[in-house]
Order: C-alpha cells, then structure tokens, then sequence
C-alpha cells in the first residue's frame, strides 16, 4: 500500500478501532498489515498501552509486563493461560491513533473533493468540500466510531437528509442507522470500485434530487432524440431512491414524504418492476382502494414525464382490452437491503 492509497483493511481496521488510542501492536493484529502500510495514517498519542489483542483471537486481550531488557510481554491474565507469551519491542507498545487529515488528503485525491484541516469531534468530523462550478459548497464528513455506541447511533441518526452534506463511514454495516435520503456512502465499497464515486457526480446527483423534489422539475438531462425506450429506471426499497439512467447521463428523486414514509408514487413504481412484464393494473388493488390509485397513477405518469422530460409520448403503453399500462422504459430489478449489510455484526 503506498500512501496515495488505501487498503480495505485498514477500513476495517478503522471501523474496529475508530477515534480511540490504540497500541502499534494492536493496529498491526486488528489490520494485519506491516506498519509500513499503517504508519503513513496514523500519529503517536503518547503513552504506551497497558494491555494488547492475542494475535491468534483479537477478541481476547493479553496483559502487559515490561522487561528489564526494554521489551515486554504479553501474557494471558488467565489461571492457566490460555496461550505461550508474546515478546515485544517497547515501540510495539507506543499509542497511535488515526491522523484524520493524512487520510482525508488521499481521499481527497480518489474521490475529489477539496481537503482541509478535519473540524468538529468524533464520530462525526468535516474533512472537505465539493462543490460544482457556480453551486453552493456540499460538506465532505468522515464518521469516526467511539467506544459509545449510543453516540455512534446518535450522531448517524441525527443527520438531516435536507443538509447539503455527504457523510463517509469506514464499511457499510453503519449506513443503516443514518435517515432515509441522506447521502451517507462507505470507504470500503468505494476504494473496490476506483472511480466509480467520484463526488462531484454524486453531488450533481444530489442536486437534481432535491431541485426534483421541491419544484417537479426535470431530474435528467434530455436530449433530442431520446426515446422513452432508452431510459432505465430503478428503485432502492431501503432509501426510496427513484435512479434514472439514459446512457452515460444519470438522475434521481426520492419518493418518500417528509416523515419518511413511501408516498404512492414508491408504492406504484416498485408495483411496476416487481412484475413481469413491468406493468401496472388497477386490479392489483381492491376496489375500495381501486379509484385512489388509478388516480395516483395517473398522477405518477405525469410526474414521470415532467421528471424525464421526453418528447416521445407517455411512459406508458397502454392495452386497451385489459387496460393494463406497460412500461415502455427499460426496468432494472428492485434494489433490496442486502443480507450482508443487514448482518455485518454477526
């Protein structure tokens, strides 16, 4: 690893350790990687820690006893110990933890965004900006886990999907404890995927979400020619994000309210591509519920077309002996919670 970038590892390790002092010793087992990789993010603490991670079970911890030599060791502080000791150097020993702004500087570089001095305290810090030419700044935050998980929670939950502010967690398993709609995104996915996350996009993104959202304006850019057979839409179920791809050009929308809740416009989309063909019936309703929705569906096809401002007729085709309403954009499967996020602790 060379200091313009960064292993999944020490993420992870990251995501273990979070804010709190930690021994060389300890990031070295926790990341299993040489200090050569590890140095170039994190900075002394001073002091030297009085306990350490069994190298063969991080889970469990070993007792510090120094030597007369300058080295020390590692002991089970179990009655009969449960390992042989380890025998350290004293620098082993030496407290480091995370240098937030050695780490902003090379995200900064692979995702673009404007580094600057971190500000705030954990588990929440601002490290930079971004911003599109002409349009106001969006802040760059890191979440930095504390030994308190209620803080931790605390923080990611208190955000505001209304704030112009994209958040970085060290993995995924923190994602689901942020609101619904707010751009909350993992280190370790993006550094799998180079490139792919580059914020300037993901603020242009953002902006034409939020400018959909107050004033039904169009989400995408649409060029002449484009017909509704090119566009491809899709549903995240979990953030209500409505995503619109026409070609390399990209667009969304929340549908969800205010209280976060999905509005019928969700509820109508995901009904469309859960089915085969993707189409919609008023019969998928009872008819207490039938004229509502036929009603919110028109009102959803309208949306749709002040959203992807085609000039290529309706979104839907419609068949006029069942009075069924197919598709005619192209629909990407439902996007689910994964089973991986939803149990990372396990």
């Amino acid at each position: 690893m060379t200091p313009n970038s960064i292993d999944p590892k020490l993420l992870r390790a990251i995501d273990r350790i979070g804010a709190r002092k930690a021994s060389r010793f300890e990031w070295e087992v926790v990341s299993d990687l040489p200090w050569s990789d590890l140095s170039p993010f994190l900075k002394p603490a001073g002091g030297l820690a009085h306990d350490a991670p069994d190298p063969d079970d991080p889970g469990e911890r070993l007792a510090v006893w120094r030597c007369e030599d300058g080295a020390a060791l590692l002991e089970s502080a179990e009655i009969p110990a449960h390992r042989p000791h380890v025998k350290v150097g004293r620098d082993a020993l030496v407290l480091h933890r995370l240098d937030v702004a050695s780490l902003a500087s090379v995200l900064s570089e692979r995702l673009g965004f404007v580094a600057h001095r971190p500000k705030g305290a954990p588990p929440l810090l601002t490290i930079g900006f971004v911003q599109n030419a002409g349009k106001r700044q969006a802040e760059v935050a890191l979440f930095l886990p504390v030994a308190d998980p209620y803080a931790n929670a605390l923080a990611l939950g208190r955000l505001d999907p209304q704030q112009r502010r994209i958040v970085w967690t060290p993995t995924a398993r923190w994602k689901r404890c942020a609101p619904a709609g707010t751009e909350v995104r993992d280190l370790e996915s993006a550094m799998a995927s180079a490139g792919k996350d580059h914020l300037v996009n993901v603020l242009a993104e953002m902006q034409e979400t939020r400018e959909g959202e107050r004033t039904g304006a169009a989400i995408i850019h649409v060029k002449p020619g484009d017909r509704w057979e090119d566009v491809k839409i899709s549903l995240s179920l979990d953030t209500g994000l409505m995503r619109v791809r026409i070609g390399e050009r990209k667009g969304g929308i929340s549908l969800l309210d205010r209280s976060g809740n999905p509005t019928n416009a969700a509820t109508i989309l995901g009904r469309v591509l859960a089915e085969q063909p993707p189409h919609w019936s008023n019969s998928f309703f009872p008819k207490k519920k039938g004229t509502d929705y036929r009603k919110a569906f028109q009102r959803f096809a309208s949306d749709l077309q002040a959203w992807i401002p085609i000039n290529d007729g309706h979104p839907f085709r419609e068949d006029l002996s069942t009075h069924e309403h197919y598709a005619r954009f192209q629909c990407e499967p439902l996007i689910h919670p994964t089973r991986s996020r939803d149990h990372q602790d396990e």
